[in-house]
C-alpha cells in the first residue's frame, strides 16, 4: 500500500441557501462547484490533474455529482456517486484513499454536498414496528437513549447542555460554521429552548444546514509542496452486528457498538491509541451522542464524559480537544458534506491554520462519522 497525502481541502460556509429571509439561494451543484474550486486552489492543482471523482450526497437524487462537475467541465474521468446516509462523504473519502493507496490512481477528488430538507430527519432503516411508534424520528430515539444514560450514570440535563455550549463557542471562531459570530448561549438558555423530546431541547440538536466540502487525495510525489504534509494513517469502516439493531441510535448492548469497533479498527490500522490524539471530530447531531462517541472511542471511561466536560477536558485548550470547528451542533449538518468537513478541520489543525481555534502542537487527528444502517467511518490523519 502506498502512502496517501491530503493535498488540499475546500469548504463553503454552512448555512441555509433557500432564498428566504434575505438569504441567498444556491442549488446543490453551485455549492459543490464552490467547494471543488476551493480545494483545487488550495492544492495548487488544475482541474485536468484530477484522475477520478467520488461524490457524496443523501438527498440530491441520481448522479448529482455529475451535475456539480458539469459546472466545471466534464473531462471523461470516472465519477462515482456515493450514498451512505450521514456517513456519505467520509465513505467516499475512504474509497478514494484506498484507490490511491492501491495504485489505481495518483490524484482523486472527493466532494460532499447537500441541501437538507426542513424539519426533523427520519431514519428510514428502522423496522416497521419502530416507525409506527415514532422512533424513526432520530431525535425521538436519541431521547430514549439519553434517559437510559442519565439513569446509568447519574447525568443531568445540564450535562448535555454543556456540550452545545462548547460547540457553539467553537463555532463562533469558525467562519465556515452555521453559528459563526452568533454568540455563545448559556446552559440556562440551552435548557430553556423549546423541548423536542425530553430532556432534549432545540438547541441540543444540530441545525439543518446546506453546504459542500471537498478534499483532494494523492501520492506525496504529486504534492506541490511537502512542507507540513498531512497523510492518511487509517480510514476504516464498521457496520452493525446481528443482535444490535439499535446501536446507531446509541443504546447500549452486550456487543461492542459500531462506534467502538470503528475506533478500535482505526487505532490498530494507524498504530496508535486514543492517548496519541491531538484533536478529534465526532458525529454528534444531538448532545447526548457526544458522550457516546467520546466514550466508545476510548477518550475516557464509560460514564466519565459529563464530569470531564465540566472540567474543560474536551475544550480547545483541554487535554483532548473535540469538535474544534463547532461540530454538527455549531457547524451544522449538511448530511453529504459533514464527513469531509470533519477531515478538513483535522487538515487545517495539523497544518496550524485554524487561528483562534487552533490546538497547540496538533500532530494526529481522528474524524468519526456515522450514518443509519448502522455504519461508522473513522479516519486518522497525521502530520
Amino acid at each position: 500500500m502506498r502512502e496517501v497525502a491530503v493535498a488540499g481541502v475546500g469548504l463553503t460556509k454552512f448555512d441555509r441557501y433557500d432564498g428566504r429571509k434575505g438569504r441567498p439561494f444556491k442549488n446543490f451543484d453551485e455549492l459543490g462547484e464552490e467547494a471543488i474550486l476551493a480545494a483545487l486552489d488550495y492544492a495548487g492543482f488544475e482541474w485536468r490533474d484530477i484522475e477520478a471523482v467520488f461524490g457524496a450526497h443523501a438527498f440530491q437524487g441520481a448522479s448529482a455529482t455529475n451535475h456539480c462537475l458539469n459546472r466545471i467541465g466534464l473531462t471523461g474521468i470516472p465519477v462515482v456517486n456515493v450514498e451512505n446516509g450521514c456517513a456519505s462523504s467520509q465513505s467516499a473519502f475512504r474509497l478514494a484513499y484506498q484507490q490511491v493507496a492501491c495504485g489505481l490512481y495518483d490524484v482523486i477528488l472527493v466532494v460532499g454536498f447537500e441541501k437538507v430538507p426542513t424539519g426533523l430527519i427520519d431514519n428510514p432503516t428502522v423496522p416497521k414496528w419502530q416507525r409506527e411508534m415514532g422512533l424513526d424520528v432520530m431525535a425521538a430515539l436519541s431521547g430514549c437513549s439519553v434517559q437510559k444514560y442519565m439513569e446509568d450514570y447519574d447525568a443531568v440535563p445540564e450535562d448535555f447542555a454543556r456540550v452545545a455550549v462548547m460547540e457553539r463557542r467553537n463555532a463562533n471562531k469558525n467562519p465556515k460554521a452555521f453559528f459563526y459570530q452568533k454568540g455563545e448561549p448559556t446552559v440556562e438558555e440551552i435548557l430553556a429552548s423549546p423541548t423536542i423530546t425530553s430532556p432534549l431541547t432545540t438547541l441540543m440538536m444540530c441545525p439543518n444546514g446546506d453546504g459542500a466540502s471537498a478534499a483532494i487525495v494523492c501520492t506525496p510525489e504529486k504534492l506541490k509542496s511537502r512542507k507540513n504534509m498531512v497523510t492518511v494513517a487509517a480510514s476504516v469502516q464498521s457496520s452493525g452486528l446481528y443482535g444490535n439493531p439499535q446501536e446507531l441510535q446509541y443504546l447500549r448492548h452486550k456487543n461492542p457498538s459500531v462506534f467502538e469497533r470503528g475506533g478500535q479498527m482505526a487505532y490498530e490500522a494507524a498504530g496508535i491509541g486514543p492517548e496519541d490524539l491531538s484533536v478529534v471530530q465526532v458525529h454528534d447531531p444531538y448532545t447526548p451522542v457526544f458522550f457516546n462517541c467520546v466514550e466508545d472511542l476510548k477518550l475516557c471511561e464509560r460514564g466519565e464524559g459529563p464530569a470531564l466536560m465540566r472540567e474543560g477536558y474536551f475544550d480547545i485548550n483541554g487535554t483532548t480537544p473535540v469538535g474544534t470547528d463547532g461540530g454538527t451542533l455549531g457547524r451544522s449538518h449538511p448530511v453529504g458534506a459533514t464527513g469531509i468537513a470533519e477531515i478538513a478541520e483535522l487538515f487545517y489543525q495539523l497544518r496550524g491554520e485554524c487561528g483562534p481555534r487552533q490546538v497547540a502542537n496538533a500532530k494526529v487527528g481522528l474524524a468519526h462519522n456515522a450514518g443509519p444502517g448502522p455504519t461508522c467511518i473513522v479516519t486518522v490523519l497525521k502530520k
